[in-house]
């Protein structure tokens, strides 16, 4: 259609690479028990969590991040995606 114009903002990508890793790990899971190497990951993250206690009130930081292959082939087929539209 002439006069629209697709968004390719940091946006559009950062979802669809949230959205590329939850069906690629959710792939992996399914897939877990056929091919076994599929399920080989690593975690970054802060683990425990660090907790700041104010007084007042407590804080608690932290984020643990599960990648293993099939996430990895999720954000690729995102990017894939992404550059397509």
């Amino acid at each position: 259609m002439k006069g629209l114009k697709s968004y390719h903002g940091p946006w559009a990508l950062a979802l669809l690479f949230v959205i590329g890793g939850l069906l690629g790990s959710i792939a992996g899971e399914l897939l877990g028990d056929r091919f076994p190497q599929i399920m080989k990951s690593i975690s970054v993250g802060i683990n425990p969590p660090t907790t700041i206690n104010l007084s007042v009130m407590s804080v608690t930081l932290g984020f643990t991040l599960k990648i293993n292959i099939a996430t990895v082939l999720g954000f690729f087929l995102a990017y894939i995606i992404y550059r397509k539209l």
